[in-house]
């Protein structure tokens, strides 16, 4: 991957560190820690009640009391402190808690993701916990309340290049290969010794907009550019065919009503003529530089000139950070859950440092926030739907797809398509009779 560093603190995150509940890629929340959790009909008041028997990895219990402690910090390092400013947490009794909420909105559940930590240490909740004696192993968790794991111990090593990773996958030197790209995803499908497990990310590839200034600042030219992206051929050509072209800013099975199509000629009549030319920014990476020139090349065929500036990752993120830009091309995490999508799209959203959003998106997200019944809610998120289309912030691109590769020396249950990493627990040596199975 282009960041190995990154590839490590996210595996290890993703099996040593657990939530209330799991939001599921299809947005719909789930248990975790939590066994129960219900909100109240005025929406101020949320119950949570924990599963029985629940402990750190070192030995001591996940109560009420230290959950009720560490809870409204935890949300607020998640929402923001303008978000979560008055929320409240008691312990009601040794396993539920009562979330005193400062106002009505949903985002509340869905903030209960959180991962869940010991005040003042560095414990886990996981399947698997960081090795004391070394930096580079995680070790079964004992106690782990869904069961101790079947692997014993995990070691984990970054790779420059995933070429370098591959190489020493094929030679039996590793078992698992974290994360595939693209580039690397169609010879790795090949191997008889390894097996491919492809999924669906949460990120989102976009090119997003400065819209207080410069050549972008209308948004009939905005809606022009995303007019004039055919998003499938972008993902044939740039992606080699691994991502699912985006209908707007969530995942949908089903293309909602105010969706982008390709339609170069309604572009070209927005634009009634007008000589359009700006500059996106990107990060020097093969894959971007594609995704890039594709657009560059779709963007001709209407007569806008966008001129391309690839850059290193602190040049970029600078230039982002203080608003120095037109246009930029990245993979934004969206998540699973409207929560998410608030923090990253939202103008005064804590997960957006680079100044994207628009005054009609705000004021859809700010909808969806305070929306309680189900009816309410599911207005206000088709009015984020719609917002996205009036006064686009972004041309939204593909949602990329990213696969694992894991030695066939070892069965990989898969209950449904999506990341093995949620199954590693169950992971086991395989026999003669079993093979890891593709998505």
């Amino acid at each position: 991957m282009t960041n190995p560093v990154q590839g490590v603190s996210q595996i290890v995150q993703n099996i040593t560190t657990e939530g209330l509940i799991r939001v599921t890629p299809s947005g719909q929340t789930e248990p975790q820690l939590a066994d129960t959790w219900v909100l109240s009909p005025d929406g101020r008041a949320l119950t949570v009640t924990l599963k029985p028997h629940l402990k750190f990895s070192d030995g001591s219990p996940i109560d009420a009391a230290i959950v009720a402690k560490t809870l409204p910090a935890l949300v607020s390092d998640f929402l923001g402190p303008r978000l979560a400013a008055g929320l409240l947490a008691k312990p009601i009794d040794g396993n539920s808690i009562e979330l005193d909420l400062p106002y009505p909105s949903r985002f509340w559940v869905e903030s209960l993701e959180v991962p869940i930590r010991k005040p003042g240490a560095s414990t886990s909740i996981g399947p698997f916990a960081r090795d004391p004696a070394s930096a580079t192993r995680l070790i079964a968790t004992d106690d782990y309340y869904l069961g101790r794991s079947i692997i014993d111990q995990i070691e984990y090593k970054p790779f420059p290049s995933v070429r370098a990773a591959w190489a020493e996958l094929l030679r039996n030197n590793v078992d698992m290969l974290y994360e595939v790209g693209p580039d690397a995803l169609d010879s790795l499908e090949s191997s008889t010794t390894v097996t491919v497990f492809t999924f669906l990310r949460p990120y989102q590839y976009n090119v997003s907009f400065n819209t207080s200034a410069g050549p972008l600042r209308a948004a009939v030219v905005r809606q022009a550019l995303n007019y004039a992206i055919d998003r499938n051929q972008l993902v044939r050509v740039a992606l080699n065919g691994h991502g699912v072209a985006s209908t707007g800013p969530f995942r949908s099975s089903v293309a909602p009503t105010d969706a982008f199509t390709y339609d170069p000629q309604r572009a070209a009549k927005l634009l009634n003529g007008q000589k359009i030319r700006f500059t996106c920014l990107l990060l020097t990476d093969a894959v971007y530089e594609r995704i890039a020139l594709e657009i560059k090349r779709q963007l001709a065929a209407i007569g806008v000139e966008m001129d391309l500036k690839s850059l290193p990752p602190d040049e970029l993120f600078a230039a982002e950070r203080a608003h120095n830009y037109e246009a930029f091309l990245h993979e934004t995490l969206v998540g699973q859950s409207m929560v998410r999508l608030y923090l990253v799209w939202h103008s005064k959203g804590p997960a957006n440092v680079v100044g994207r959003g628009t005054a009609t998106v705000d004021e859809a997200l700010d909808r969806v926030r305070r929306a309680v019944s189900n009816e309410e809610y599911g207005t206000a998120v088709a009015g984020v739907q719609s917002a996205f289309w009036q006064d686009p912030p972004a041309i939204l691109l593909a949602w990329s797809e990213r696969a694992r590769a894991v030695s066939r020396r070892f069965v990989v249950p898969m209950t449904e398509p999506g990341d093995p990493i949620l199954t590693l627990r169950q992971w086991k040596p395989r026999n003669d009779d079993h093979v890891a199975s593709r998505n």
